[in-house]
């Protein structure tokens, strides 16, 4: 198996807190409006985050797909941007704790129960928090054919809603709580855009408020 997290990949990501969310990277056109955002990020992350989640349903069996939701294995080997600080001991652990849920797993009857045991089998080991929580549920989701339907909140996921001047308190959004133009994605996506795009949501807030201002 391809080694994964090796100190030649943990150099090549900016620093950032544990458990946060890859800032928007590349070329930064500046972003006028909600429905720019959405487009920017259908341009830049849709394919690859869908592409992610269609490998882990493409898995020949259920422990195989836990297995490497946990550790954050992702294309081949590589492991997960989100993840790439958690030390492994703490990714195997978590695998392995779920591996002996696989009955309860195979029972959940949508996302939020999925979430919901993988959150009170794992969410007490020290280092596997909120982000992983939701990408371990929602990779083992896309095996078992269950998708969030809602907008499910974390550190950055909270930065993004608190940008829009939404309530960031609870475990999830509705998606009609949301700006209009966002209905263009789907709720995982909509948690992605929240999360990658935290600084610019916040600063066409800002510019609405003003020009209301004014």
């Amino acid at each position: 198996m391809k080694r994964i997290g090796d100190a030649k990949s943990c150099k090549a990501h900016p620093k950032r807190p544990r458990g946060s969310c890859l800032p928007r990277t590349g070329d930064q056109m500046v972003l006028h409006s909600f429905k720019e955002v959405v487009q920017d990020y259908i341009a830049r992350y849709r394919d690859r985050a869908n592409n992610e989640l269609a490998s882990f349903q493409m898995l020949n069996s259920l422990d195989e797909a836990v297995e490497r939701a946990a550790r954050a294995e992702v294309d081949g080997g590589r492991k997960h941007d989100h993840q790439w600080r958690i030390p492994e001991a703490v990714l195997a652990r978590a695998g392995k704790e779920l591996l002996a849920k696989r009955a309860q797993i195979r029972k959940c009857t949508g996302f939020d129960s999925l979430i919901e045991l993988v959150e009170t089998t794992a969410g007490s080991i020290r280092g596997f928090g909120e982000l992983a929580i939701y990408d371990t549920a929602v990779r083992i989701g896309a095996r078992l054919g269950m998708e969030p339907e809602f907008v499910y909140l974390h550190r950055g996921t909270r930065k993004g809603a608190k940008a829009l001047g939404l309530a960031s308190g609870g475990k999830y959004l509705k998606v009609g709580e949301l700006p209009a133009e966002f209905t263009k994605l789907r709720p995982h996506e909509i948690e992605d855009c929240l999360c990658i795009y935290a600084k610019e949501l916040a600063r066409l807030k800002r510019a609405s408020v003003n020009v209301r201002a004014n």
